[in-house]
């Protein structure tokens, strides 16, 4: 079934072009208004409206694609997108990708075959220009990491950079100054911006960063790797006295191994996470944290997502949610 997008690229005219047709404007001119026409019978093109009157009888079908579901944030969020489906009458196709290219590409062919209206794409590893013109074809959302210069498709997520400077910025109210990091190898842009915001946050309070004091064990977000980096910085000449780690399983490992050094967390080594899982206040001690609003990013990803499909609007924004930072016992006694 074809959409405005491509109604208007087979007219050689913009989506708002075919808008003004399907609205009878009389803004239009009549050879303009006969090319789009015929666009419309040759893609047999259906209107917002009358697909929102079959959506009546047949209930709109996303399709979710997550890294996996046995990480807490990632399950987190498709709660929160299953939660909205229910109550939006909606069908969720939700398929686990594992983060390889290959399985996206694969997953995606729903959307061809007509087997999904639309979808809500988490951690994507496509790159920008493939997202693009996935775009002009499909009412697309980015979900919790997204894609830089490309706001033709919208995307829910938390402010990454305001979020870990905050998370920085808390060690250093608390007394610290030898502070290092634990980070990944995985490319994303939350990574990224979380790293610049500890960067810029020890040169805003005349602390030396110190290249070693960044440690990476790895590209995924596991207890293993961050053990292993934690492990790495104890290991340092002048091992840092609090750590900020870029997710909460990372941080549990981290905590792990100051345990296993036989040290204590936080009178020998203070360590914050990212995201707020709901082991981080279970934990021994309990962690200190970034709050993430990981259901709402799933409930906001869908509302959004039946808007572009039911209205196929363009114009439809970006979101940054709230975070928060948590304070617990792993950074204060």
């Amino acid at each position: 079934m074809a959409n405005v997008r491509e109604v208007a690229r087979r007219a050689n005219v913009s989506v708002a072009t075919v808008s003004r047709v399907l609205n009878n404007s009389s803004r239009v001119r009549e050879d303009t208004k006969k090319v789009v026409l015929t666009a419309i019978e040759e893609l047999e093109y259906i209107s917002p409206r009358q697909h929102k009157e079959d959506k009546e009888i047949r209930p709109i079908k996303i399709l979710a694609l997550l890294p996996d579901v046995e990480n807490p944030f990632y399950s987190a969020i498709a709660e929160g997108i299953c939660d909205m489906a229910r109550k939006k009458n909606c069908m969720v196709l939700l398929c686990t990708t594992a983060s390889q290219y290959e399985n996206e590409q694969k997953f995606l062919q729903m959307l061809s075959l007509n087997l999904a209206d639309g979808a809500i794409l988490c951690s994507s590893v496509m790159d920008r220009e493939e997202l693009r013109e996935l775009n002009q074809k499909y009412p697309l959302i980015q979900c919790c990491e997204y894609k830089e210069k490309l706001e033709c498709v919208p995307h829910i997520s938390v402010d990454n950079y305001a979020a870990g400077y905050d998370a920085v910025q808390h060690l250093i109210n608390v007394g610290h100054k030898k502070i290092a990091m634990i980070s990944c190898n995985n490319g994303f842009l939350s990574t990224r911006e979380r790293e610049n915001a500890y960067k810029d946050v020890l040169q805003k309070n005349n602390i030396e960063f110190k290249n070693e004091y960044v440690a990476r064990a790895g590209t995924d977000y596991g207890f293993r790797s961050g053990m292993r980096a934690m492990n790495q910085l104890l290991n340092l000449p002048d091992a840092p006295t609090a750590v900020f780690v870029i997710s909460d399983i990372m941080a549990i490992g981290a905590i792990q191994a100051v345990i296993k050094a036989g040290m204590s967390v936080p009178e020998d080594v203070a360590i914050i996470g990212f995201d707020d899982l709901e082991i981080a206040s279970n934990y021994n001690p309990p962690l200190s944290t970034v709050y993430q609003p990981k259901k709402d990013m799933g409930r906001l990803a869908i509302e959004l997502l039946i808007d572009r499909i039911c209205t196929e609007d363009d114009v439809i924004g970006s979101q940054f949610l709230e975070h928060e930072v948590r304070i617990r016992q792993s950074t204060v006694k």
